[in-house]
C-alpha cells in the first residue's frame, strides 16, 4: 500500500504511514467465492438429453410374455391329464386294453405288456346304445415295442371291437383279434334288450323272422340310398393321415332300414367311423314278388385327409 501524502510504502496492516503518519485507508476484506468466472456466466448450458423409455416397456412386454406362455402351459397341462383320465376311465378303452392283454398272440410275439402309452383317438357314446371310437397307443412289452391300434363301435349298448392290431418297429403286424368281437357290454336297464333274458327271446324273434322273410344281395348300394349320411374323419385317422376307401356290409330291414353293419375292409382307423354312418343309412324298402324282403348289400366310403 503506498502513502498517499509522502508515496512511502506502508507494509502490513498499519493504519498509520511511519513517515509523515498520515491516516491509512485498509480496504475491506472480501472472501473469496464460488462463483464461476465472468467469461462462464453467459456460457450456455449443453442441452439436457431425456431418458429412453425402450428398456423398461421391453421389460414390460418380456413379463406379459412370460406370463401368458406360462399360463398356456399349465391350461395344456391340465388339459392333457384331463383327457388322459377321462379316456382311460371310458369303457372302450377297457376293453381296448384288456383285449391286447389277453391276446395270444400279442404275448406270443412280443411277449408281456409292460406298458400302455396315452390313448390318442376318440370315441362317443349315443344315447340310443351306438357309438364308435378309435385310438393309437404306444405299447412296450418285454421283446418289442410298437403302434397299437384299435377301432370299435357300439350297438345295443354293446362295444364290439371291428379291428385291432399292434404295428412293430420292424414294421411286422401282430393282429390282436381275427374280426369283430364282443367282449364288452353297458349294463342294460330292467326291460332293456341286452340282458340274457332279452337276448335269447331276441334271438328267438329273429329266428321266426328270417324264416317269413327272404333276404336277397343287392350288391353296392350307395345308389339305392335315399339318405345316406357322411362319416366322421376320426382325429385319430387325421393324426396319422389315414385314407382309403372303407367297405362296410349292411343288412337292410323290410323297412329299409339298416339293423346290422360291419366293416370288411379298410384302414381300421376308419372302419368304426364308417360303421357308424352306414347305421344311418336308409333305402326304398324292396319288394320281391310283392312281398317285402331284407337287403344285403356293401357301401363304400372315401376318406380322404384335409
Amino acid at each position: 500500500m503506498t502513502c498517499p501524502n509522502c508515496g512511502n510504502e506502508v507494509t502490513g496492516n498499519l493504519k498509520f504511514c511511519p513517515k509523515c503518519g498520515t491516516p491509512q485507508t485498509v480496504a475491506p476484506y472480501v472472501p473469496p467465492t464460488s462463483q464461476p468466472p465472468a467469461w462462464q456466466l453467459n456460457a450456455p448450458y449443453p442441452p439436457v438429453k431425456p431418458k429412453s423409455r425402450v428398456g423398461k416397456i421391453l421389460l414390460i412386454v418380456g413379463i406379459i410374455v412370460v406370463l401368458l406362455v406360462s399360463g398356456i402351459g399349465v391350461a395344456i397341462y391340465f388339459g392333457v391329464r384331463s383327457y388322459i383320465r377321462s379316456s382311460k376311465s371310458s369303457a372302450p378303452y377297457a376293453l381296448a386294453e384288456s383285449t391286447l392283454r389277453e391276446s395270444r398272440r400279442v404275448k406270443d410275439r412280443m411277449g408281456e405288456i409292460k406298458s400302455i402309452g396315452v390313448p390318442l383317438g376318440t370315441y362317443k357314446e349315443e344315447a340310443d346304445g351306438t357309438g364308435f371310437a378309435a385310438y393309437v397307443m404306444s405299447v412296450e412289452a418285454e421283446k418289442a415295442s410298437g403302434q397299437y391300434i384299435v377301432a370299435m363301435d357300439r350297438m345295443n349298448r354293446r362295444w364290439r371291437i371291428q379291428n385291432a392290431e399292434v404295428q412293430l418297429a420292424s414294421g411286422e403286424k401282430v393282429k390282436v383279434v381275427d374280426g369283430p368281437d364282443v367282449t364288452n357290454r353297458d349294463e342294460p336297464s330292467d326291460g332293456e334288450i341286452g340282458g340274457p333274458e332279452n337276448l335269447n327271446s331276441n334271438t328267438e324273434k329273429s329266428t321266426n323272422t328270417n324264416e317269413k322273410s327272404r333276404t336277397i344281395s343287392g350288391g353296392v348300394l350307395n345308389g339305392k340310398a335315399i339318405s345316406l349320411p357322411e362319416p366322421v374323419y376320426p382325429p385319430a385317422a387325421r393324426a396319422v393321415h389315414a385314407s382309403g376307401t372303407v367297405v362296410v356290409q349292411v343288412t337292410v330291414d323290410e323297412e329299409g332300414k339298416v339293423i346290422s353293419a360291419a366293416a370288411i375292409s379298410g384302414h381300421p382307423l376308419l372302419k368304426a367311423s364308417a360303421v357308424s354312418a352306414a347305421r344311418e343309412a336308409r333305402f326304398t324298402p324292396t319288394k320281391l314278388s310283392g312281398k317285402l324282403v331284407k337287403v344285403i348289400g356293401t357301401l363304400t366310403y372315401n376318406f380322404e385327409p384335409e
